[in-house]
């Protein structure tokens, strides 16, 4: 009976391959299927291959979505960007999870990568010719702005999180986006700049709709109340926060020198931005202790902490700490939502892993959630509605999804190695499998072979004196 079993599935008989073509085949539907519905949350989400334009060339990308959404609702939205030498496929695990989670999220492949293009002139300036990788959004500007386009995404809850050189290119989007200029600053130079009030250094850190109050009439301050309220709604619609993986934030760390009304100040970029890399990446773990850390989050030369809320204040130069990020809410912790809504956050994880394992890590996946939970006020429900429950971030399903996707490709491999055993018992490939060469002494007998052999190496030694190592164990 044994024997029966082992000849119905066989290599080594046509039809016991056959056979096998057909079980694997049905494994990698089986795998493969399971794992989509892994991917799309049991149907719960909506994935959608989307291309948009970037100035004449096109962008292909990965839409997530809750299933059922219509442009009444205003849900947040986070965008992915990869990391060099791969495709949006690595960060498939994040958008998943956040998925889950009811974010919108846009995976999306940078130029080159799959099926996007590369376009004459980049969305960072530069042209064709001297194009450099490391100095460009790639894409997520554009990006940036398509999901701008749709509707149920609400825009004043838009992030952004990039792997590796998606790190750099996505930080590069912040800072082209979000600037270095606070609100009061911009409003400051309206007031400067159109309306020709002279506003001394001391004065630029005061309200700019108090100093409007002192220097212009009813209708002037009529107007300028349009433009601020115009003004306004812009800012808010500008990316909110930023998640950095497997990075040093090299960029968007450094505070920069700008002008309000007439007067030079520093300034960080106006954005909330976390770290979240792999403690064994030797590239990026010394973040904490670097001088650019310590002097632009205004540590007092200490190291940075981990996974601790720092609040900056540009304005003296100093910054605070509002406790842990897995300890800490913005539902019981007012002073973290405010600082949440002037972009002005900072925060930094560590996990015990490679650089290369962040997009296969289950620690950093929630690391990743938890930071836009936060930042973007949102988990299966506004944060805020008492009547929400989030999902646990440590509630990874992703994983099996790549478990099933692995054991479908062996699958995969397993089935051409039947087909080949297949076609090869058929007529008409018969002629390609060779038969073993039969010579005048017939078949190799290795048993034989060995003994003659030792009778040899004895007879070399008794004439000639001469013993092979292995006739020693002989004599």
């Amino acid at each position: 009976m044994e024997n029966v079993k082992k000849k119905f599935f066989s290599f080594k008989t046509p039809e016991g391959c056959k056979r096998l073509l057909f079980l694997f085949l049905a494994l990698i539907i089986l795998f493969s299927a399971v794992a989509r519905l892994i991917a799309s949350d049991f149907g719960n989400v909506k994935i959608t291959r989307v291309y948009f334009d970037s100035r004449g060339a096109m962008i292909e990308a990965d839409l997530y979505y809750p299933a059922g959404t219509s442009d009444e609702d205003k849900l947040p939205a986070v965008l992915l960007a990869h990391g060099g030498g791969v495709t949006n496929g690595n960060m498939k695990g994040f958008a998943e999870e956040l998925a889950r989670r009811g974010f919108v999220v846009l995976n999306v492949n940078s130029y080159g990568v799959g099926l996007s293009e590369q376009p004459v002139n980049d969305d960072g300036g530069q042209g064709i010719h001297g194009f450099d990788r490391k100095a460009t959004p790639a894409g997520m500007i554009d990006a940036l702005n398509y999901v701008r386009t749709l509707k149920f995404v609400d825009q004043t809850r838009v992030g952004m999180a990039g792997h590796s050189n998606g790190s750099r290119r996505s930080g590069y989007a912040a800072m082209m986006d979000c600037g270095y200029l606070t609100f009061n600053d911009t409003m400051l130079n309206v007031l400067y700049n159109e309306f020709g009030v002279s506003i001394s250094e001391v004065d630029i850190y005061k309200d700019a709709d108090l100093i409007a109050q002192e220097n212009l009439d009813a209708t002037e301050f009529k107007f300028y109340e349009k433009i601020r309220d115009e003004q306004r709604a812009e800012y808010d619609t500008k990316l909110k926060s930023l998640c950095l993986i497997g990075s040093d934030a090299e960029l968007i760390t450094i505070a920069q020198t700008v002008e309000v009304a007439g007067h030079e100040v520093v300034r960080n970029c106006q954005v909330n931005f976390g770290i979240v890399t792999g403690l064994y990446d030797p590239n990026y773990n010394g973040y904490i202790h670097s001088d650019d850390a310590k002097e632009n989050w205004y540590t007092g030369g200490a190291d940075v902490e981990l996974e601790t809320w720092y609040v900056l204040d540009d304005e003296t130069s100093t910054s605070e700490t509002l406790g842990k990020i897995y300890e800490t809410s913005v539902t019981d912790n007012v002073q973290l939502q405010e600082a949440i809504d002037n972009r002005s956050t900072r925060i930094v994880s560590f996990n015990a892993e490679t650089h290369s394992k962040n997009f296969f890590s289950t620690q950093t996946t929630a690391d990743v959630v938890k930071y836009f939970e936060q930042t973007l006020g949102y988990n299966c429900g506004e944060l805020s509605d008492p009547t929400t429950t989030p999902l646990d971030v440590n509630n990874s399903v992703f994983m099996w999804r790549e478990y099933l996707n692995t054991f479908a490709m062996l699958s995969m491999v397993m089935m051409c190695i039947a087909l080949a055993g297949t076609l090869l018992g058929t007529k008409f490939f018969a002629p390609c499998v060779a038969t073993p060469y039969r010579g005048s002494l017939g078949v190799f007998n290795k048993t034989k072979y060995s003994r003659q052999k030792e009778r040899h190496d004895l007879r070399r030694v008794f004439l000639f004196g001469f013993r092979p190592p292995e006739a020693a164990s002989t004599l």
